[in-house]
């Protein structure tokens, strides 16, 4: 009643509700730290031993999922899944991955031999991260080579390269100011997505050239530009090929306002611009927040185009997001800025020696210190590989990840080269980065009016399985049927119950992969004409997942063909099996049939086979199973459960009909087990004798002759655990056995821990094929300081 007067009092005065001041600032830290506790968000970055592999290797990883704000470890998520996404899009691939009992998400990704070459994105995320969509996954280019290749392949067609490209112009903090000094960036991508060099030069519309300009890395640059009131210009670009494109400079807006941010030694200063002789508003808030936290909220003036200072200390490595809102909460500009930072920490090694020969002992000290040089306990993950074979990837590291791409929207090439050294040059290319990337998490403007996003998806901690039960005529949900949940691979038996939507769930378990389940539902009488359904798993799409394609130099292609050419001799003699491509040849003959059925999973399970009936001297089914299972009792129905092609006889007329008249000849396969793995596949049965009938017809037309209230599925569960090889030399002997030793990984370990004194030691042997190797290693502290050491010895 008081906000109601208050509002009619205004309109009596005449005053102008639209100006008021709707915001204050600490108003807006309150909602985005709001916004961040009600959805905190996971980032993940993998480190793989490698980026090129023939098929028939595996791929061997750690993921290192943190928390999207801290970038300390994470460890709401149970599993990660894997994918490989091929060229069209399609996974041909995935793996789910469980945390280990050290805390760590590691294994291999067995890859298989007839994959086609080309390249392959390696995806990986946990379902809480499907909340923010698969922009936020992690990807990495994954270059795979055949194991045999052809060598008479004819002639080769080389397509033209296309010389098409695109141009966009940003103008700093979004808007291009009338009559003031602005920044504009721009970034050239040519038709594959990479970027394309340009130079280029800025006319109007008398076509008088008015400024040159150039980019400087990847395609990219950035110039500084006054634009006219009511003029329109042109950018004329010309990449290295000669091709010219011509694009409109954004119209200079008469009424608008843009930040602007640089950065000197330890100071980061925000100035805030206006249009030429605008009427300026006394009422701006700057608002700077990084990954989701808030960091500063206050009213500023734009009167005299002024700037504000901030120390450097303030923030923390990675990207900062300032935004410039008026008194109603809109952004109306807003810019990304990359903070640099002495913060991480920092990884060592020694090597007991300078020089190693073949099948020789190597003995490596890491030393880990924290951002202030204090030795520290962590741990990291190590790959060794063979220096000759294998170019260490440099494009993407946990620092380009963690730090920069899992913040930004688009692809970035060659991220890690931001992070190679602090020269200005690079200091500079990374900034005109940030003019042309967008922030991707939380949608601020929504923040901003306190209107939150929450989570769809929980963090997976279990592994689940659910379905719904329905009746069979009008699909009307059973409340309060058992449904029976039996696996004897893993030995779990579970019963649940529907609720009144006739659904149910079972969590609170795990399994490997390839686990097989039996379902089975009566309803709360124990009918069981009713209908049974599981639900099947949904992954995110690969559509859009793929990155652009590197161009292949001369010296790749050589230095694929001899890695190629020396993985395939590994696996060989790994194998003691060439591969031999054989031409195609036709079978005439006509293909044994071959029976399963899911009885035959229980270890107490006795089977007659096909060909045991047909020889066996008995005319009817009763006296077969007497006569070969003494002590059961086929006719009694109270005793024994029996199904007919996966359908339940109950009745005992019916149940005498088929022991006394059904052919012999037409029985594929006959099933009996005992004790109470029985229940598995009746829920309401006592646990004596289960007999099951497998006709010919029901092999090759199971769905239409089983009962619809039991399924047989498989469910994808987890990759068990897989250590990596890496043999030891120890004594002569060894070192002069004649087997191959190829590896071109030759040590990898997901987790070396370090001392209190941030100490640790490896040991392994190098190969056949050389004597030098590269170390990569990385990791993250409990407190989110992230490091890498990439070093050749």
């Amino acid at each position: 009643m008081i906000k109601l007067s208050f509002i009619l009092l205004s309109a009596m005065l005449g005053l102008d509700l639209s100006s008021q001041v709707l915001f204050s600032p600490d108003t807006l830290l309150a909602r985005v730290q709001q916004q961040a506790n009600l959805f905190p968000y996971e980032k993940l970055h993998l480190q793989t031993d490698k980026s090129v592999y023939v098929g028939g290797e595996a791929i061997w990883f750690r993921a290192f999922p943190v928390d999207g704000v801290t970038n300390e470890p994470s460890f709401v998520s149970r599993y990660i899944y894997t994918e490989l996404i091929d060229s069209l899009e399609t996974v041909v691939s995935r793996t789910c991955f469980r945390m280990e009992e050290d805390s760590i998400y590691a294994g291999n990704i067995p890859l298989d031999v007839s994959l086609p070459e080309g390249q392959y994105i390696l995806r990986a995320y946990t379902r809480y991260m499907e909340n923010g969509g698969k922009e936020y996954f992690f990807r990495k280019p994954i270059r795979i080579l055949p194991l045999a290749r052809k060598t008479d392949e004819g002639p080769v067609y080389i397509p033209r390269e296309k010389t098409d490209y695109q141009v966009d112009f940003l103008p700093e903090g979004g808007q291009l100011l009338a009559g003031t000094p602005c920044r504009i960036a721009f970034k050239a991508l040519n038709s594959k997505g990479l970027g394309e060099d340009i130079i280029g030069w800025i006319l109007d519309e008398k076509k008088d050239t008015l400024q040159p300009f150039r980019s400087t890395h990847r395609g990219m640059g950035v110039f500084t530009w006054r634009g006219e009131k009511g003029k329109k210009y042109k950018a004329h670009c010309r990449n290295t090929q000669g091709v010219i494109q011509v694009v409109e400079l954004p119209v200079a807006e008469e009424n608008a306002y843009s930040l602007k941010v640089e950065e000197s030694i330890g100071k980061v200063f925000v100035s805030v611009l206006h249009a030429e002789g605008m009427v300026v508003s006394d009422s701006l808030l700057l608002f700077a927040h990084q990954r989701g936290r808030p960091l500063y909220s206050e009213w500023v003036s734009a009167t005299q185009n002024e700037h504000y200072s901030f120390d450097k200390q303030l923030f923390s490595s990675g990207t900062v997001h300032w935004l410039l809102v008026d008194s109603q909460g809109r952004i109306i500009s807003e810019r990304l800025a990359f903070i640099r930072k002495a913060d991480q920490a920092s990884l060592t090694v020694e090597s007991d020696k300078s020089v190693y020969s073949f099948r020789e002992k190597v003995c490596l000290t890491f030393t880990l210190k924290d951002c202030k040089g204090n030795p520290v306990s962590g741990n990291f993950s190590l790959a060794v590989t063979d220096k000759r074979d294998v170019r260490v990837d440099s494009t993407i590291t946990i620092l380009s990840s963690l730090l920069l791409a899992s913040d930004l929207r688009g692809y970035i090439e060659d991220p890690a080269w931001y992070f190679k050294d602090e020269e200005r040059k690079t200091q500079h290319a990374l900034d005109v980065l940030m003019l042309t990337q967008g922030w991707r998490r939380y949608d601020m403007a929504k923040v901003f009016c306190g209107a939150y996003t929450r989570p769809a998806v929980q963090p997976e901690q279990s592994m689940c399985l659910s379905g719904s039960v329905k009746t069979l005529v009008r699909r009307k949900p059973v409340e309060n049927a058992s449904v029976r949940i039996w696996s004897p691979g893993v030995k779990m038996l579970e019963t649940v119950v529907t609720d009144s939507a006739g659904c149910f769930s079972l969590k609170g378990f795990e399994f490997p992969d390839t686990t097989s389940y039996h379902v089975y539902a009566v309803s709360e009488k124990g009918k069981e004409n009713i209908l049974l359904e599981v639900d099947t798993a949904r992954y995110p799409s690969a559509v859009q997942a793929l990155m652009p394609i590197l161009p292949e130099t001369q010296g790749n292609k050589e230095r694929f063909a001899a890695y190629e050419e020396k993985t395939s001799r590994y696996l060989g003699s790994q194998d003691s099996i060439r591969t031999i491509l054989l031409d195609e040849v036709t079978i005439s003959a006509r293909k044994k049939k071959e029976y399963k059925t899911p009885y035959q999973q229980s270890m107490s399970t006795k089977s007659i086979m096909e060909e045991e009936i047909r020889q066996s001297p008995t005319q009817d089914l009763g006296t077969l199973l007497q006569s070969r299972f003494p002590g059961v009792a086929p006719y009694d129905v109270g005793e024994c459960y029996f199904l007919f092609d996966g359908v339940s006889i109950e009745n005992k007329s019916d149940r005498e009909t088929i022991l006394r008249n059904f052919s012999l000849e037409n029985i594929a396969q006959v099933d009996v087990l005992k004790g109470p793995e029985t229940v598995g596949f009746n829920p309401m049965a006592k646990g004596n004798v289960l007999i099951a009938i497998t006709t010919k017809r029901g092999f090759f037309e199971p769905y239409e002759y089983s009962q619809k209230n039991r399924l047989q599925v498989l469910l994808m569960g987890y990759r068990p655990k897989v250590r990596f090889y890496s043999p030891a030399y120890e004594t002569e002997e060894d070192r002069n056995r004649l087997e191959l030793d190829l590896r071109t990984t030759l040590y990898w370990c997901p987790k070396v821990q370090t001392d209190k004194e941030g100490k640790a030691f490896v040991e392994f042997y190098t190969s056949d094929s050389g004597d030098s190797f590269s170390v990569v290693a990385e990791g993250v502290l409990d407190n989110g300081q992230l490091f890498r050491l990439q070093q050749d010895i």
